[in-house]
């Protein structure tokens, strides 16, 4: 399964040799812990800065290939396994310097800080990861889904519903391919296929369990797993003034249940 790690990666994190990486990364706002392909992936904005496995995987080398003095080898040399084990805050500050270098979007940022300020049972959504993608390696490719990665993957915390988040930025990003008739239209393609929407149901289950053992999730968000859960969709709409939230009111016109936010993290139900 592709949101499971195995028990031998578990207990490398949460006792093991990765444990030390794992405090930094439940210390750090900053960054943040998606399980993949049953591999534990750090994230800081979008940047993929660390992936652990049976193997210490380092930062992409497009971060800094370009950098003058600076080579993979030296990057290598400079960062051991056991180095980042011992010290892996010295490690993620360099790291966030070369992805701040690169460049980043700002959507990645704030989809990011509203993840981890939502991986909380105060708030009324329990956001328990972000570009979640349902794995169809093993569909037949004539029977597979086009639209399958969701911004962020939460639970309603009064009705236990499975919501599938799609953070949008200004009324620019409500244009083209991925506007709102279009989502609306891929969403329910993707709810409505019984194959994906029992999948996302395991995968809920199985993501709250594992985070929960690694505390990056407290122990009382077990208590958001329901086994026949609703799924539904809806929007994050992040505006930057009067005059973007009134054209998105406009545009919209109530298609699709929407929370607003000007640049604050706390996801509260819409009224």
């Amino acid at each position: 399964m592709s949101r499971k790690l195995s028990n031998k990666l578990l207990k490398k994190l949460v006792e093991g040799e990765y444990a030390n990486i794992l405090k930094v990364v439940t210390r750090d706002k900053e960054l943040s812990l998606e399980i993949r392909n049953g591999k534990a992936i750090i994230y800081y904005k979008k940047g993929k800065i660390l992936t652990l496995s049976n193997k210490v995987e380092l930062l992409s080398n497009g971060y800094y290939k370009d950098k003058e003095n600076y080579t993979l080898n030296d990057f290598k040399n400079k960062y051991s396994d056991e180095m980042i084990k011992k010290h892996p805050e010295l490690y993620f500050e360099e790291t966030k310097s070369l992805v701040n270098e690169y460049g980043h979007r700002t959507e990645f940022t704030i989809q990011q800080l509203i993840a981890l300020e939502n991986a909380s049972i105060d708030n009324d959504y329990l956001v328990i990861d972000m570009e979640y993608q349902y794995e169809q390696s093993n569909v037949p490719k004539n029977e597979r889904i086009d639209f399958t990665r969701i911004d962020l993957l939460a639970i309603e915390k009064e009705s236990k519903d499975i919501v599938l988040f799609e953070l949008k930025q200004g009324v620019n990003s409500l244009k083209g391919n991925s506007g709102i008739a279009e989502h609306i239209r891929k969403s329910n393609i993707l709810i409505e296929n019984k194959r994906c929407a029992n999948a996302i149901r395991e995968d809920v289950k199985t993501i709250i369990n594992q985070k929960v053992e690694l505390k990056l999730l407290p122990e009382e968000a077990k208590n958001y797993i329901k086994g026949e859960a609703n799924i539904k969709s809806m929007f994050i709409f992040v505006y930057f003034d009067k005059e973007e939230k009134e054209e998105y009111d406009r545009i919209l016109n109530q298609k699709i249940p929407t929370i607003y936010f000007n640049f604050r993290y706390i996801l509260k139900k819409p009224e």
